[in-house]
């Protein structure tokens, strides 16, 4: 474990027991110190000094390794050795080296006087970190010491203690020093008749050696001696610091003279918080270095220093100051001093009753808690009322501003406040298209501003809030307003127009549902949206444009003619239509003739039947059956007309011939005959060509009429020709 080591000087101007106390701050001044073993032996534990002025035979100074608790005023241990100092009979004269190191436990060698224990244990400069030097009023240890010089090798590493960033001494205030540490001594300077070695946390310098000039005054020497950057560090090796370490030439200067006591006044006074002012120093600094500026008390806590005739201070609450020179050869004495009053600044307080602020809102007024009269002002965009810090938010650019108001009393005083100013929403949206028809797919709009609002439209529209998408085929068509309200920081709306079309009416008709091929041509009646086309299956012969179906051109059967509109929701619709064939009137007699005597004929209707027949005048028949009546009518050649009575009326014609009876008059010579006469031949006066015939038993020539009288059985006979 490396050892720590602080080294101070300390000296007590009153008198002890019979004593000489001579020696003032400053007058000595440590040169070096070791606490770890080098390559000159017996150069551990020990520290050297140099005399900036003669001490006189017998003087008596006091050293410890014990630290001083300079926010207690008093010894932060209690077990730490104090050894007692004592100069030679022949005194030591300025310039002089004083080497003094611990040659055996609580054993000292001294190059100059001598030196011994006389109070508490264990002197071992490697178990303290700092050696103290000091004239004593009591016995040891003293309890009102005064400090002269002192050497400052370590910050605390390894402790809760910091370091004071004013005079790099260790603060207590942050913790316990213990006894291996050391605050700043009360009547010391760091600089000025002390040296503090370290200047940041956790740093230490176990072996230190004055390494600058020992030539010129002691006034100049004193003042070399204290400063940091003259001397050499090493945390492992120990220096020479023996006499013959050094090379001193020294010139001692006549005593100095002490500062008179300053009258001091302020620049102004009472002052505003926050405010400062300086402090006028009239007096003589005489051989002091400084003039010390002090609150609290004299010399109790240190404010400043100035070598001059001012010092700014700037107090939070009103304080005294304590003035007087101290440093290089004076004695510290009696402050000067100044109460600065402090006056507290106005209340600047206030506030907007919001943070923010849409540009449609009511313009905002604060409300001043603090002291009022004052006067608001903020960066450029903001429009602000000077006198009442009313915001014109219409007539403000959106963003973000600071708000400061500046009161106008006494003590003047600003406090700002954040205020932002927000644009509205952004309300933009659009369908794409500005009509729909109710078959088409239901639009839903694109939002290009800010998301997340919601839709309105009057009634009859069938619009989803949330997304816009309009339901068309449940809308009743019409055009509507369509209101897209945001719901962000500033909500605003837009409007979008949007109509709903209805299909266009595509009603047409025929003046009949069916049409015979052999009728005129049908063309439909256009009640809806003219313009259309009209289509149908094949089959069907119809005019594209005008609907004209050509019934003669048309195959028979039942069609679907189908209308078109072509508006602005283009629709269609149907109408059946039947195109018929004619009726089959095919219809047949069994013969093409035939005789007045023969059984009245009935023709067979091989079509479609429940017609009616019809003839000429002298054939007698029946208009419902188409029977002749053969007997009743002239004999002649006559056309029959049989007509349909479907829903197609046809006819057709079959000619007839009503035949009179032949002519089949014949005779024979006489009207009987005798077996044994000759065979009588009959004459025909009638249509030849006939057949003869009789009864049983007449022997008879079929095709001459001869009868075979000698072959005939005798017995009367009809003969029939």
């Amino acid at each position: 474990m490396r050892a720590k080591f602080y080294l101070i000087i300390l000296s007590v101007l009153a008198s002890f027991m019979s004593h000489s106390q001579s020696l003032v701050a400053g007058d000595i001044a440590f040169i070096g110190y070791n606490t770890d073993a080098g390559p000159v032996a017996g150069q551990d534990h020990s520290f050297t000094f140099i005399a900036l002025t003669d001490i006189p035979a017998g003087e008596i100074i006091y050293f410890t390794e014990e630290g001083w608790d300079d926010v207690s005023n008093i010894w932060a241990g209690t077990t730490e050795g104090h050894a007692q100092w004592t100069a030679p009979a022949g005194g030591v004269s300025c310039g002089t080296v004083v080497f003094v190191t611990e040659s055996g436990t609580d054993v000292f060698t001294v190059t100059s006087g001598t030196i011994s224990l006389v109070s508490g244990s264990s002197w071992n400069l490697s178990g303290g970190d700092q050696v103290l030097a000091y004239y004593a009023a009591t016995p040891e240890p003293a309890t009102v010491p005064t400090f002269i010089s002192g050497v400052n090798g370590d910050d605390g590493n390894g402790s809760p203690v910091s370091f004071n960033s004013t005079t790099q001494w260790n603060d207590p205030s942050t913790g316990p020093l213990g006894t291996a540490k050391s605050g700043l001594p009360a009547g010391l300077t760091n600089g000025v008749d002390c040296v503090s070695l370290f200047v940041t946390t956790f740093t230490e310098a176990d072996n230190a050696k004055y390494t600058g000039t020992l030539t010129g005054t002691s006034t100049a020497l004193r003042a070399a001696i204290n400063d940091r950057t003259n001397w050499t560090f090493d945390n492992t090796t120990a220096f020479d610091i023996s006499p013959a370490g050094y090379s001193p030439s020294v010139t001692c200067v006549a005593p100095c003279t002490d500062p008179t006591i300053p009258t001091v006044t302020a620049s102004a006074n009472p002052i505003c918080a926050g405010g400062s002012t300086t402090l006028n120093i009239t007096g003589t600094l005489n051989d002091a270095t400084a003039w010390h500026v002090y609150t609290g008390f004299c010399g109790v806590t240190p404010v400043g220093t100035t070598a001059g005739t001012t010092f700014t201070v700037s107090p939070t609450t009103t304080t005294s100051y304590y003035i007087r020179g101290e440093g290089g050869c004076v004695t510290p004495g009696t402050c000067g001093a100044i109460t600065v009053t402090v006056n507290p600044a106005d209340d600047a307080s206030f506030g907007y009753s919001a943070s923010s602020y849409c540009v449609n809102v009511a313009d905002p007024t604060p409300t001043i808690t603090g002291t009022t009269g004052g006067s608001f002002s903020s960066t450029a965009g903001l429009s602000l009322n000077s006198s009442t810090g009313t915001i014109d938010v219409s007539a403000s650019t959106p963003g973000t501003y600071t708000v400061t108001y500046t009161t106008a009393g006494p003590c003047p005083n600003n406090s700002n406040v954040s205020v932002t100013i927000n644009a509205l929403d952004d309300p933009s949206f659009g369908y794409s298209a500005a009509a729909y028809c109710v078959n088409a797919p239901d639009p839903t709009p694109t939002i290009t501003g800010q998301p997340g609002g919601s839709f309105s439209s009057s009634a009859g529209l069938s619009i989803n809030t949330s997304t816009g998408t309009i339901d068309v085929s449940a809308s009743t068509p019409g055009t509507y307003t369509v209101t897209y309200l945001t719901a962000g920081a500033c909500p605003s709306s837009s409007n979008v127009s949007v109509t709903v079309n209805g299909l266009d009416n595509a009603s047409f008709a025929y003046s009949a549902s069916a049409y015979c091929v052999n009728a005129p041509d049908p063309t439909p009646t256009v009640t809806g949206v003219p313009g259309g086309s009209f289509s149908s299956t094949a089959g069907l012969s119809i005019n594209g444009s005008t609907g004209t179906i050509d019934v003669s051109a048309s195959t028979p059967g039942t069609y679907t003619v189908t209308y078109t509109t072509t508006g602005t929701c283009p629709s269609s619709s149907t109408s059946s239509v039947t195109v018929n064939g004619l009726d089959d009137p095919s219809f047949s007699y069994s013969a093409a003739s035939y005789c007045t005597n023969d059984a009245d004929p009935t023709p067979t209707i091989t079509g479609l039947a429940g017609g009616t027949f019809s003839s000429t005048a002298g054939l007698s028949i029946n208009a419902s059956t188409g029977q002749v009546d053969v007997s009743a009518s002239t004999p002649g050649t006559y056309t029959v007309t049989y007509t349909t009575s479907g829903a197609c009326p046809s006819s057709s014609n079959v000619s007839l011939t009503v035949n009179a009876l032949d002519d089949a008059s014949f005779s024979y010579s006489a009207a009987s005959y005798c077996v044994a006469e000759v065979d009588p031949t009959p004459t025909v006066t009638g249509l030849a060509g006939g057949s003869f015939s009789s009864t049983a038993g007449l022997s008879i020539n079929a095709s001459t009429g001869t009868i075979d009288v000698s072959a005939s059985t005798p017995g009367t006979y009809t003969v029939t020709y």
